[in-house]
């Protein structure tokens, strides 16, 4: 049997159009994407407003924040902060369909992959 690489993403394409169709795929992809949405709305303001107070800290008590939890805290508030836009970043990106050459492509996806790596294990 003779079978093209266009054959074979044909009945890829199929088939993957046969599972996306199929209810119980929708709501899972419903609810993770309003779980996403949820932490995204909780997660940016809420680091935002920790790497607020960690500033003010550090300029009025500088001792506290460099003996206590402040250097600490401060890495995970904006190593979660860069994972939350980083993913969000790479979301977008995934949906959208660009008309870039496959090398361009290739690059982006790449850089997008390591950014969030490097972010999640800060």
């Amino acid at each position: 049997m003779n079978s093209t690489l266009l054959d074979y993403d044909d009945s890829y394409l199929k088939q993957l159009e046969e599972v996306e169709g199929q209810s119980f795929v929708r709501t899972v992809g419903l609810a993770v994407f309003c779980i996403y949405v949820i932490a995204l709305l909780f997660g940016v303001p809420g680091n935002v407003y920790v790497l607020y107070r960690l500033f003010k800290l550090a300029k009025y008590d500088t001792e506290k924040y460099a003996n206590g939890t402040g250097s600490g805290l401060f890495a995970m508030a904006t190593a979660d902060l860069l994972a939350l836009l980083f993913i969000s970043v790479h979301n977008v990106f995934s949906g959208i369909s660009l008309n870039i050459s496959h090398w361009i492509a290739s690059l982006l996806c790449k850089v997008s992959r390591s950014s969030i790596l490097s972010s999640t294990r800060l």
